[in-house]
């Protein structure tokens, strides 16, 4: 029987808990205050992009450094939770020629 670790991380990505947590808390950290907007504050960004980064440990790739594709995977996952929940309050210009 396997031991399970207390947040089911992959034993197989070559890091402790300890290091993945450092290495998540790293990189929500710097993206967070980036991605604030709205309601959105820099703690509800960072509790998203934790969450963001635990699931897609299952997607990472032993071979390639780990903090470099939780970058990358939060960062464009952070991107459309803006683009999806984003809501403009001002109403477009009515004179625009780009109607």
């Amino acid at each position: 029987m396997e031991k399970e670790t207390p947040l089911n991380i992959r034993a197989d990505l070559g890091y402790t808990d300890e290091e993945v947590i450092q290495i998540i808390d790293k990189v929500t950290s710097k993206l967070s205050y980036k991605f604030t907007f709205g309601c959105y504050t820099y703690d509800d960004i960072k509790q998203e992009a934790t969450i963001i980064a635990l699931e897609g440990l299952d997607a990472y790739n032993p071979d390639m450094p780990l903090e470099n594709f939780l970058w990358v995977h939060v960062k464009n996952r952070l991107c459309n939770l803006k683009r999806k929940k984003f809501i403009r309050l001002d109403k477009p210009c009515l004179n625009c020629p780009l109607k």
